[in-house]
């Protein structure tokens, strides 16, 4: 007798047949039936293993069924590696945290090496889908002059990271002076006065330094007492004036009474004589030196093991002398090219949704505190701390070293999220999460990213970007230090002319548009 196979049988089993040999699943883990490799080019710090090493990939192979194969580029030689492998014409699947310009993505998509990201948002991509949703200025910042998506960007939405001149003072210096936090540049100029002289690391000498920190930083802080930065601090030289139109800030007067501000602090030796040429590094060594009574950075650590914690962030934006108060901050998006998928890759919707993950809330533990119990805990107050294996490794590794054993985010330029909740950088310390939240009222209402110019202007901006900025910051050092008069500030003023700051403004002003 014949036997007969029932309709629900051969559904069964065309079922079974689908999920052992098509490789891509609709939704969920593992995002293959069977196991996809990939080969992805990826950014190595000096403190990283071999990713193939890091706990959380290796988890997460378990979780995807997506095996990736590392081609690991030391970040001392990023820039002429990934030049040779693009010029090869031996693309792997995918670059990631190899940090690629807007000018690069640019170029590279319009020659069509990397893949257009847009059609896959909402079948592949649904969590980054609502990054974007969430922050427009990511948005608008990753798209190049054909109005597509070819990269996935570094987001950073905490607070205290995007603040990069927080102004910190050592407590004890101003319980011995008998100081108040001050709230306004004059009362900034007369606290630093009065700290002057103040002998904090007891040793007999006069080398203490009422104020410290880069130009840079030191300006982006008082700027905004003036009322400038009104897009952000991305932007160094141009936001957005009064009057609705975009202004070159080095030419006004109030950056001009800025200067004043700065040289009247450079000249009485109350601001780092070294401010010019000050890296992170100096400024750290002065502070374990006990040598730093205040300064302006990104977070407070900087003054080593041994003062970082006597400091404390002033209380309010500086309100300057016509009532201006504003935090010049940085934008959300951190990183254009953080991760791209190359014409070369046979299994770009794979490659998504691997990629996907990392920027829903799930996916941001994961890449930033790694798995629960193995390398952090959630404390009783519901905050999330990483274990003493990696704060304090029984086998003598450093923070950063362990840390990178288990996940992969040090160094920056992440495929992800960097999250209030998750995100662990020094910039997250109790006391410059402190300081940042003070300044939170004072940030600026709209932020722009970084532009993208189309391929003509990006061509006459790589010059003019140069020479002006050049040029802004030699006069700059030279108002300051007293080697020019302010009288000389007209002549000052018309050079730029000269060096092309009308074209460079009209290109910033057609391309702001597509920002505001």
């Amino acid at each position: 007798m014949k036997k007969t196979v029932s309709p629900i049988a051969l559904l069964l089993v065309l079922v079974l047949s689908l999920s052992l040999f098509s490789p891509a699943l609709a939704s969920g883990f593992p995002i293959a039936g069977e196991t996809v490799t990939l080969r992805i080019a990826v950014q190595q710090t000096g403190v990283q293993p071999d990713y193939s090493m890091i706990q959380m990939f290796q988890k997460y192979e378990e979780m995807t069924n997506v095996h990736i194969e590392w081609d690991m580029i030391p970040s001392e030689f990023l820039a002429e590696r990934r030049n040779i492998i693009i010029a090869s014409n031996e693309l792997p699947d995918a670059f990631m945290r190899c940090n690629f310009p807007a000018t690069d993505i640019e170029n590279y998509a319009m020659q069509g090496l990397f893949v257009k990201l847009d059609d896959y948002l909402d079948s592949c991509m649904p969590n980054f889908k609502a990054v974007l949703a969430e922050h427009p200025d990511v948005d608008s910042g990753i798209r190049m002059s054909d109005g597509g998506i070819y990269s996935l960007p570094y987001v950073v939405s905490a607070l205290s990271p995007s603040i990069g001149s927080k102004l910190f003072f050592n407590q004890t210096a101003m319980q011995a002076t008998g100081q108040q936090m001050p709230t306004t540049t004059d009362e900034l100029y007369e606290v630093l006065k009065a700290l002057a002289g103040y002998d904090l690391n007891g040793n007999g000498k006069a080398d203490e330094i009422p104020l410290s920190g880069s130009i840079d930083t030191v300006v982006n802080l008082l700027k905004g007492a003036w009322g400038l930065g009104t897009r952000g601090s991305v932007h160094s030289y141009v936001d957005m004036g009064p009057d609705g139109k975009v202004r070159f800030i080095p030419t006004t007067d109030a950056y001009k009474e800025v200067l004043q501000f700065v040289a009247k602090l450079y000249n009485e030796k109350l601001l780092d004589t070294d401010t010019f040429t000050l890296d992170f590094i100096k400024l750290g060594a002065k502070g374990e030196e006990g040598r730093v009574l205040s300064f302006v950075a990104i977070n407070h650590s900087f003054m080593g093991q041994t003062y970082q914690n006597d400091y404390a962030g002033i209380p309010t934006a500086l309100k300057g002398p016509y009532g201006d108060q504003l935090v010049s901050n940085g934008s959300s998006l951190s990183a254009i090219g953080a991760f791209v998928v190359t014409n070369q890759n046979e299994h770009v919707e794979e490659t998504l949704r691997w990629v996907d993950y990392f920027y829903s809330p799930e996916g941001r533990q994961m890449f930033f505190m790694g798995e629960e119990g193995v390398s952090f805990e959630v404390t009783e107050d519901g905050t999330y701390q990483y274990l003493p294996i990696i704060t304090s490794n029984p086998n003598g590794l450093s923070y950063e070293q362990a840390l990178s054993l288990y996940v992969p985010w040090a160094g920056g330029c992440n495929p992800s999220v960097a999250d209030d909740k998750y995100f662990k950088g020094a910039a997250m310390l109790p006391i410059s999460q402190t300081a940042a939240t003070a300044l939170a009222p004072y940030v600026c209402e709209r932020v722009w990213p970084q532009f993208t110019f189309s391929d003509s202007d990006n061509m006459i901006m790589s010059t003019l970007s140069v020479d002006i900025e050049t040029y802004v910051k030699e006069m700059r050092a030279q108002f300051i230090t007293g080697k020019k008069s302010f009288d000389e500030w007209d002549s000052y003023v018309k050079e730029f002319e000269k060096i092309g700051l009308s074209e460079y403004m009209d290109i910033y002003a057609r391309t702001a548009v597509r920002y505001e």
